[in-house]
This record gives structure tokens, C-alpha cells and sequence, in this order.
């Protein structure tokens, strides 16, 4: 740290939730050592260039914070980079550093692999070594023994091609992405190793982590692990003390963090019980809330769990404690998947679990209303956008700094969140009902897609990666959830967009529903595909941070989706 502290540093970094945890320990750590830093919020590759070019000449020091994607920092179009830059990701290969044209890794220790070039490794595969053979087609042996010498030779090569057929998707996984440490956490250690870390930072970690579940980029399996195997020392130091209960510890303004069973339902503690259940995935699905006795189907699930219905209308919290408990262990026994998660005790403010905390502070940073889409149309500069989203990040800062200070105390800010989310989940459920009830997915023979109409009243939704990301592993299990059969293909979602990038189409997809249950690490390989698919149409993508979602001009479709047919050949 004694170079950060002597030299002028820029920290750039993307506007999600993992990204803000991550630069809130960071900054926290530059603060208490005096460095002097640039903090510059980006959301596409011509803001993080233009970010990067502004500063080059000032900046010692460079942080990326989750937004350089699949690409390499000399892959931007930047001036001459003669600066140390640290790249800190969440995707890809972890932690990298580039400098003077040297890379290096730091971070994880997890192994890394390298499969070479997918199109040598498939020509290799089909050719094999080149024979020279006559006009009959054999090989110019005149003895009786060079010919069964060809013949066992094209015999093997026959095999060597069978053998790599049966094993091409085991070959593919070198190529897929995979989310892996994760930048808030890597933060965290960071800051304890430094001596400069705290229950605030922890929260801060834990939110980030969180956000990772809820966004599905990572199984509760690995969430799970990273908690046992990373967080264990943090929560023995900023959770309970030994031998003392929560009612003991409401007395100081101390933040505690407990760690401890939780169910998957969102918002269920500032929400009424039936509406955290009907805008659950699981609840959709068990009672096909899309059919037209979906709604009574799911009443008789909650008499068959003997919940009435009159405290299932009213907001959890007013229930008894001991009824709140009954009806806690009677859902977690339902649902059935163990799930443990964090939660703040700030003196006697309102409890806040991390998964909650996460939701409301993603659609703070990432959803952009209609009013303000509307204001992008017609102020669509760079410095505009820059602004916009300088204006949603800070918003989401101050959301963190005011929950330190104030516990969830009348705190404005974070409840508009959560009551925006709240409206933003029933308006992606209902466009989930409507698109199952009328049929919009099609079934092409490699993936299952869907398209958003352009008049769908939730297309301001879909610029949230948060709702984008939800909203189809959401519609894909409710698909899924009639036929096993569609749960082998990939699903696909594109959604025309609003704005500055009118004329344009998002597209994004999920790996096939039964790889999601096999592979805990959720690898993909969707965002490769693009790729493959792009170079061979000849179409010129705009990429995002997130490898899997990218921006293809509407002419562009057809050809586009052609070609993704013959490369998701693989996945099917």
C-alpha cells in the first residue's frame, strides 16, 4: 500500500452491487492511509475507455473493479499504457494485473486451464496427419504389408475422430465462463490483512455475495462454501459474542452480523407473506400461477402447509413471534433447500437481511425508469449517460453510508428501494405469465427463445442486469417446469431496446436447465457462442461487462441466430 500512498491513483468500476461493496472497502482502505484517489463509475466499454483516457496521464496507479469483461486490458482502445493496472473480476480468471505490457495473476490459487483454439482442436480431430494415397485411393505401398499398415492407420484415425466426438463437450468446458472470486470478498481479506477491517466491511462483503446468488451467477453450493470456507473468521469476530443473545446486544450501537438459517423468498420480512410467495420462482411453478385455476391452486398449497390466509395478507413481521417461527420452519421444510444468509442488528433498527439488502440496492443502481429513458432519448451524449450514471451510483453509496450511520432507521432511501423492487418483481411475473399463457417461446432445434414485444410495458426493466437475469432463469423454470424434455437446451431471451441504443436488440441466455443442476460452478458457454456466432455472420456485437449479454442491431437477428443454431449444436 506505501506506493498507493505516495501516488495519484483512478479507481474505475462497474455499477453493480458486487462492484459497489468491492469499491466501498477499497476506498475504505485508501481513506485510512490518506492516498489520494479518482473513483469513476462506468456501465459500457466507451465510458471505461473514455475513463481510463482522461486520467492516464495523472494516474500512478489504475483499478478496474469488474468491468473489463472477457477482454484484455491492451484490447481497449486506450492511449499508451505505461501505468500499473490492477484488474479485479468476479468472471473469467480471477485477478489479473497488467503493466508495461506484463500480466500477471493474483488472487485465487484455483487452477488454470487452457484448451488452445477450439477450430485447430476440431481440425486436428477430423483430418489427423495427411496420407498420401494413389488414384485408388491406397497408399503407394506395393508390399502386402504396407497396405495393412494403411489400413490399421486410417482404422485408428477413425477412432481417434469417434473417441473426441464422444468427448467434444468435455473438450468445450476449457471454453466456458465461469464466475469465480468474488471482488467483495477478495476486498474483505484484503482490508483484514491491512488491519483495517470492521464489521461495516464485512456487511459490505456479504452484501456483494449475495448479490452474486440472487442474480443466479453463482449455485447455493458455492455460496455455501465461500461462507464456510472464506467468511468463517469474520463471522466469530463481528457476529455474537460467546454466551451472549441478540436482545442482549440491542443495547449498543454496534453493527452485528448473524449468520443463520433464511428462507429464499423475497422480501418476505417487509412484505405480506402471499405476496412473497406468489412472486417466488418455486411458488410459480409448484402451482402454475400462469393457468386459470393457478391462484386457487396455490391457496390449496397453503392450506395443505396450514397457513390461513388471513395472516398470510398481513406484513410478516405483525404476526406473533411464535407464530412468525412456525410458519418460518413450515416454509424452510417446503421449500427444502437449506439456505443461510446474513443479516444486520444495528441497536433496535429494523433487521436487514443481505439478500434483501442486495435486491434494493440493484434496482437503486441499475434500473432505470421510464422518466429517465425518456430524458436519455433526448439528451443521448456520452456526457449524459456519464451523468446518469454517476447519479444512480452515488445513490447507491449513500444508501451503504447512511445505513452505517442510522441502522435502516427512517432511512428514505433504502425503503424506496425495496418498494421499487417490489413493483418491478410483480411486473417481470406477470409479463412471465403472459408469456408462458400466449406462447412466445419458440423452440428452434439447438435453444428455446423468447421475444420481448416492443410494446411490452416492462421493457425499462431489462436495463437492470439484476431484472434481465432474473426474469429468464425465472421464465425458463417455469417452462421447463411442464416437460423434462425442455430442460436439455439453452434458452434465450431478447428484449428490443429503449433510448440511445433504439435500433438495437439485447440478447442474453442460460445454459440448459439440467447442466444448471449438475455443474455447482455454473459454467457457460453462451457467451462464447455469441462470439463464434458473430464471427461467422460477420455482425459486429456490442459487448457488455457480463460476457453473456450483449447488443446486436436489429437487420442483424436473423443471420445472427442462424449461425447460434450450428454453435449451441454442442450444448444440445
Amino acid at each position: 500500500m506505501s506506493e498507493f500512498q505516495i501516488s495519484y491513483s483512478l479507481i474505475v468500476t462497474n455499477t453493480d452491487v458486487d462492484s459497489l461493496c468491492a469499491t466501498n472497502i477499497l476506498t475504505h482502505i485508501f481513506s485510512c492511509d490518506d492516498a489520494t484517489y479518482t473513483l469513476s463509475p462506468v456501465d459500457s466499454f466507451l465510458t471505461l475507455e473514455k475513463a481510463i483516457n482522461n486520467h492516464i496521464r495523472q494516474a500512478r496507479n489504475i483499478v478496474l473493479v469488474n468491468c473489463i469483461g472477457s477482454r484484455s486490458v491492451h484490447e481497449l482502445n486506450i492511449a499508451e499504457l505505461t501505468n500499473d493496472c490492477g484488474v479485479c473480476a468476479s468472471v473469467g480468471p480471477g485477478f489479473g494485473s497488467f503493466g508495461m505490457g506484463v500480466a500477471g495473476s493474483v488472487g485465487d490459487n484455483e487452477e488454470e486451464t487452457d484448451g488452445g483454439d477450439e477450430n485447430e482442436a476440431m481440425e486436428e480431430a477430423d483430418h489427423g496427419e495427411p496420407v498420401e494415397e494413389d488414384s485408388n485411393g491406397f497408399p503407394p505401398e506395393n508390399r502386402r504389408g504396407g497396405l495393412i499398415t494403411a489400413i490399421e492407420r486410417r482404422t485408428l484415425r477413425r477412432q481417434e475422430k469417434i473417441r473426441w466426438r464422444k468427448n467434444r463437450k468435455e473438450l468445450l468446458w476449457n471454453y466456458y465462463l465461469k464466475h469465480r472470486c468474488k471482488v467483495s470478498l477478495f476486498m474483505l481479506e484484503l482490508a483484514h490483512e491491512l488491519g483495517k477491517g470492521s464489521a461495516e466491511m464485512m456487511w459490505c462483503a456479504t452484501v456483494g455475495l449475495n448479490s452474486m446468488y440472487i442474480d443466479q451467477l453463482i449455485s447455493v453450493e458455492t455460496y455455501s462454501e465461500l461462507c464456510m470456507d472464506r467468511l468463517r473468521p469474520f463471522i466469530r469476530k463481528y457476529g455474537l459474542r460467546s454466551g451472549t443473545t441478540l436482545e442482549q446486544s440491542r443495547g449498543n450501537d454496534q453493527l452485528r452480523i448473524v449468520y443463520d438459517k433464511e428462507l429464499t423468498l423475497p422480501l418476505y420480512p417487509h412484505w405480506t407473506l402471499y405476496d412473497s410467495m406468489s412472486n417466488d420462482p418455486f411458488f410459480i411453478c409448484q402451482g402454475k400461477l400462469w393457468s386459470q385455476r393457478g391462484e386457487d391452486k396455490f391457496k390449496e398449497i397453503l392450506a395443505q402447509l396450514g397457513l390461513t390466509l388471513a395472516e398470510c395478507i398481513q406484513n410478516y413481521e405483525a404476526m406473533k413471534k411464535e407464530r412468525r417461527q412456525e410458519v418460518f420452519d413450515i416454509l424452510e421444510k417446503h421449500i427444502g433447500a437449506g439456505f443461510y444468509s446474513f443479516t444486520s442488528h444495528l441497536g433496535y433498527s429494523t433487521a436487514f437481511s443481505a439478500s434483501d439488502f442486495a435486491r434494493a440496492l440493484s434496482i437503486q443502481l441499475e434500473y432505470k425508469p421510464h422518466k429517465q429513458q425518456q430524458e436519455e432519448m433526448t439528451n443521448s451524449t456520452v456526457e449524459d449517460a456519464e451523468q446518469l450514471c454517476c447519479e444512480r451510483y452515488n445513490a447507491g453509496s449513500r444508501i451503504l453510508r447512511d445505513f452505517f450511520k442510522l441502522g435502516g432507521r427512517e432511512l428514505a432511501s433504502l425503503n424506496r428501494g425495496i418498494s421499487n423492487y417490489k413493483l418491478v418483481l410483480q411486473a417481470l411475473n406477470d409479463l412471465l405469465k403472459r408469456c408462458i399463457v400466449q406462447s412466445h417461446v419458440i423452440s428452434a432445434s439447438n435453444y428455446f427463445i423468447v421475444t420481448i414485444g416492443p410494446q411490452s410495458p416492462a421493457l425499462s426493466f431489462f436495463t437492470s442486469r439484476h431484472c434481465l437475469s432474473l426474469f429468464t432463469h425465472s421464465l425458463q423454470r417455469a417452462f421447463a417446469s411442464s416437460k423434462a424434455s425442455r430442460r436439455g437446451k439453452p434458452f434465450l431471451v431478447s428484449v428490443p431496446m429503449l433510448g440511445p441504443n433504439s435500433g438495437y436488440f439485447l440478447v442474453t441466455g442460460v445454459m440448459p436447465l439440467t447442466e444448471q443442476l449438475a455443474d455447482v460452478s455454473r459454467r457457460s458457454i453462451i457467451g462464447k457462442a455469441f462470439e463464434r456466432a458473430a464471427e461467422a455472420a460477420h455482425i459486429d456485437l456490442r459487448h457488455t461487462f457480463d460476457l453473456n449479454v450483449v447488443l446486436l442491431k436489429s437487420e442483424d437477428r436473423l443471420r445472427f441466430f442462424n449461425h447460434l443454431e450450428a454453435r449451441l449444436e454442442i450444448v444440445g
